[in-house]
């Protein structure tokens, strides 16, 4: 019988280790989307400006986005 209540801990403790990874997962694929959704933003407002830009101002430019 203490076997049974042993095996069900375990599963529990299971399901709620796996659940909490799963939330740290979609909490940062919210936050790449909305990083995406920024860098879109900024290229389509900016579109003059960076077909002006030279290869090393273009990363210099990505690189203060992605900070």
């Amino acid at each position: 019988m203490f076997d049974l209540y042993l095996l069900n801990l375990i599963i529990v403790v299971g399901i709620f280790t796996v659940t909490i990874y799963r939330a740290w997962i979609e909490k940062k694929q919210l936050n790449a989307q909305e990083r995406i959704k920024l860098i879109k933003a900024i290229l389509e407002t900016e579109n003059d400006t960076i077909k002006e830009l030279t290869g090393e101002e273009f990363i210099e430019m990505l690189e203060a986005i992605m900070e």
